[in-house]
């Protein structure tokens, strides 16, 4: 056992120098070890304060590309190798040291609304020895009876799980998951890094609606295979909080003091329209990532890695986003590239402290009999942005099991 703790030890000594050395991006051999074409670990390092303030934007922190021909293929999974994960970021969750887990309608009326480990902590994840997990937010707001699924759970029936046992479950239109699930990020950033693999089906998004538009608030959705999918306003992806605090934040009890919400849009403009991921900075600012004119239409049905990269820069009155897409055997596409945003001034010189998945679907429809309105997450990865990109550091240690 020692001696394979020292091979670990040693085999993560190599992928820190590497890194060190050449910025985070895959050398043409790591790509090759990584594949093909274009559960529950808590980490007793809990999340590593901010890394310092910095003005200066990297000139290309991506690394994409890749041109390898294997048909890749789910990646496995051992005590080893999940220690390695633990031990190269500040914070992993793979889910499977979680026990099974569900709320919908046990907190204490027919729907739950907001919940927070702050005040009602029996609602909440344990892990396999019974405390508390990481996880101290989230909200369900269906009036449906009973669950469809378990929220975190096993590969059972249609549930997706990437790695491991056991994945996430996020609905944001009815009971197979919390709406938004989330947790405070300890000390802060203001450098702040995110990762996660996911499995959105075909059919969360619509293709047509029954009044001839996906938008207004109401409309019953529908889904045809071969189809392009109809516009509609915002689908709620995640939320960065900023000087949350604690599970609870001060407005709204999920919003931090300022903050910022990447959601999905149907974008019909541009030499590829199609999925595109939106970020709407508190305010009035939106963007859509279309840096390298793709869309994420062909990642829908299957596995997926999206990272999102926070700097704060001018003293911490701004901040700079970067997004990377990654396929299964973890290829990228950098679609959101240095774009800066304001910080409203009564947040300047705050850290991002608070991350959850998911929210509402925002002025648009309702999930018809055609349709799925649950998704899977597993593999959540927090670190220190300033240690260079999560993703190719994470398909590295995966593939080298």
């Amino acid at each position: 056992m020692k001696k394979s703790i020292l091979m670990y030890l040693a085999m993560l000594f190599c992928i820190a120098l590497f890194f060190q050395n050449c910025g985070g991006e895959f050398s043409t051999t790591e790509m090759s070890k990584v594949g093909s074409k274009d559960s529950s670990s808590t980490n007793p390092k809990d999340n590593s304060a901010a890394s310092g303030n910095s003005d200066e934007v990297d000139p290309d922190p991506e690394g994409d590309g890749g041109t390898g021909n294997g048909d890749g293929g789910l990646y496995g999974d051992s005590s080893d190798l999940s220690e390695m994960l633990k031990l190269s970021f500040d914070f992993v969750e793979e889910f499977d040291g979680i026990k099974d887990w569900e709320q919908a309608h046990r907190c204490g009326g027919d729907r739950c609304g907001n919940v927070y480990s702050t005040s009602n902590p029996q609602y909440f994840p344990t892990l396999l020895d019974g405390t508390l997990s990481r996880w101290g937010y989230y909200s369900n707001w269906s009036r449906e009876t009973g669950a469809s699924q378990l929220w975190i759970g096993g590969a059972d029936g249609g549930r997706k799980v990437w790695r491991g046992g056991k994945s996430l479950s996020v609905d944001l239109g009815g009971t197979a998951g919390p709406s938004r699930f989330g947790l405070h990020l300890t000390k802060g950033y203001k450098d702040l890094s995110v990762f996660y693999m996911l499995n959105i089906p075909k059919n969360m998004f619509p293709t047509s609606c029954t009044d001839g538009r996906c938008s207004g608030g109401g409309p019953v959705g529908y889904y045809e295979e071969g189809k392009p999918y109809a516009y509609f306003a915002a689908w709620k992806f995640n939320t960065f909080g900023m000087n949350c605090g604690g599970p609870e934040c001060p407005y709204r009890g999920t919003y931090g003091q300022h903050y910022t919400v990447p959601g999905f849009n149907k974008y019909n403009y541009g030499p590829a329209p199609g999925l595109v991921i939106g970020n709407s900075n508190k305010g009035s600012e939106h963007t859509k990532a279309t840096d390298n004119d793709t869309n994420l239409d062909g990642y829908m049905g299957d596995w997926w890695g999206v990272e999102f990269r926070i700097r704060n820069i001018n003293n911490d009155t701004k901040y700079v986003m970067d997004i990377w897409a990654y396929d299964k055997n973890g290829n990228s596409q950098h679609i959101m590239r240095g774009h800066e945003y304001s910080i409203n001034s009564d947040a300047h010189g705050g850290v991002w402290d608070h991350f959850f998945f998911g929210g509402n679907n925002s002025n648009s429809w309702t999930w018809g009999d055609t349709m799925q309105s649950h998704y899977h997450i597993d593999d959540f990865i927090v670190d220190d942005g300033s240690k260079g990109r999560i993703g190719p550091r994470y398909f590295t240690i995966i593939s080298n099991q």
